[in-house]
């Protein structure tokens, strides 16, 4: 309060926007607690981001230094904890950390700071995962052999694939199944068309060239004709051109699929 009370904007400034970091408040809301004119506080609050007092999220939200250094250390906890418990993961998913981070943050400000923690080396990100910066999964010959077997069960599977919970394992594996399968899905060997259905890549490759030359030839692919042509079943068959669909590689027309473009 007596910092508030002060005579230096820049002091009443910072404490405000401080204040406000738990809830990834306004700027505009720290300027009329600070006491300062729109102008002034963008003036300000450029000598604080200076003085690495405060760090900008972006044009309207700036959070201090230390609470941002506190958001790095439960995230480097959580990740921790992840990799773990999920070793053969490469990382935790960015909208599960988002949530357990900062539950009440929206998403794309919950992305900056996931953002900011990732350009001071705390954690990385790639294609949708958050993981501790630098860690890489290391398998034991043990892991790298269920990883050769399950990769093979789902390539001589073709386009009949088991769902995952039929998958058995062998007597006297020490792996987890569901890391196994993350780890493939990971390294784009095995393609998730549906939160029940994952195939091959090889397969899914395949099954789109059947998909592309047919539709060149003939101005477009039925449901009937690609599942005959693949000789799979319809459920399979309409997981694939539904997958199609959501690459925007094809779109439904009556009951036709054409190219997307």
């Amino acid at each position: 309060f007596d910092i508030m009370a002060s005579h230096d904007p820049s002091a009443r400034l910072s404490l405000a926007v401080a204040h406000g970091s738990d809830r990834l408040a306004l700027l505009e809301t720290a300027f009329y607690r600070a006491g300062v004119s729109a102008l002034d506080g963008k003036q300000l609050l450029g000598g604080l981001v200076a003085s690495q007092s405060l760090v900008l999220l972006n044009e309207r939200v700036a959070v201090s230094e230390s609470f941002l250094e506190s958001l790095g250390r439960r995230a480097s906890a959580l990740l921790a904890s992840f990799h773990a418990k999920r070793p053969l993961e490469q990382g935790m998913r960015r909208e599960e950390l988002r949530t357990r981070l900062m539950p009440r943050a929206g998403i794309q400000l919950s992305d900056l700071v996931i953002d900011r923690l990732r350009d001071r080396e705390i954690l990385d990100t790639y294609d949708g995962l958050v993981s501790l910066h630098g860690y890489r999964v290391s398998l034991s010959p043990e892991e790298e052999k269920a990883v050769h077997e399950m990769e093979m069960i789902f390539l001589k599977a073709g386009y009949a694939p088991p769902l995952p919970d039929e998958i058995p394992l062998q007597p006297g594996k020490r792996v987890d199944r569901t890391q196994i399968l993350s780890l493939l899905i990971d390294r784009e060997i095995l393609i998730r068309l549906t939160p029940q259905i994952l195939m091959h890549r090889d397969k899914v490759d395949q099954a789109w060239a059947v998909a592309r030359d047919t539709i060149e030839r003939e101005d477009g692919i039925t449901l009937a004709d690609f599942r005959d042509r693949l000789e799979t079943s319809r459920k399979f068959a309409i997981a694939l051109l539904e997958y199609f669909d959501k690459m925007k590689r094809t779109r439904l027309t009556g009951e036709t699929r054409v190219f997307f473009a």
